[in-house]
């Protein structure tokens, strides 16, 4: 992370053009509770628990697999979609960003 604020430090002061991401970190520190047997469930089980119509995959992790991108979707013609990041930190996952994607 220090590196990646150095960076936008310096773009900052060098130019009033560049890109960054819209994604934001949640704010605090939540982690998930329960079985990561199956991380897209955990998420759904964390962040929507006993609401109906919502389902998530894995889409991405890194190469320890230990900082993985959750798509949960909600709808299955109109759908409303988000990409949530979670990283494993002293064996929990902590959320670490919650973006919506999409909405139709």
């Amino acid at each position: 992370m220090a590196a990646l604020e150095k960076w936008l430090h310096y773009r900052r002061a060098h130019s009033s053009k560049y890109w960054t991401s819209p994604v934001e970190l949640v704010d605090g520190m939540k982690f998930l509770t329960g079985s990561d047997a199956d991380l897209a469930e955990l998420v759904l089980k964390n962040l929507h628990p006993n609401e109906k119509g919502f389902w998530a995959k894995v889409i991405a992790y890194n190469k320890r697999t230990d900082t993985v991108i959750v798509e949960v979707v909600q709808g299955e013609i109109f759908t409303t979609g988000w990409h949530i990041t979670i990283r494993r930190e002293n064996g929990r996952w902590r959320i670490l960003s919650n973006y919506g994607v999409w909405e139709s």
